[in-house]
């Protein structure tokens, strides 16, 4: 594995398949907390429908330092946050609650 492939990947996760499983593999028994790796292999596990991929997932949670980052990579790409839009209602009501309180 060359490190045009690790940056090909992290680029592009999509492109991961069989053979890149078994590389990340072979290089996460050689580089545990290589933290960039193991969120690749997770991607790889669940772009394949490996069966492994609950087992890894458990293992990841305690070498990655940002669990956003995992969620993003995992799930990101089903969930969307939008900024939650508050109404003028409640917005003119709580600037009148806020008046009554310093008064």
């Amino acid at each position: 594995m060359s490190s045009v492939n690790l940056q090909q990947w992290i680029q592009h996760p999509e492109k991961l398949d069989r053979d890149s499983l078994y590389e990340l593999r072979n290089l996460l028994v050689r580089y545990p907390y290589f933290q960039t790796l193991r969120l690749l292999y997770l991607k790889n596990l669940y772009i394949l429908h490996d069966i492994s991929f609950g087992t890894e997932l458990r293992k990841a949670v305690l070498y990655v330092t940002d669990r956003r980052k995992l969620f993003e990579l995992i799930e990101g790409e089903r969930f969307t946050l939008y900024p939650r839009k508050k109404e003028a209602s409640q917005v003119d009501e709580l600037a009148e609650e806020l008046l009554s309180i310093e008064r």
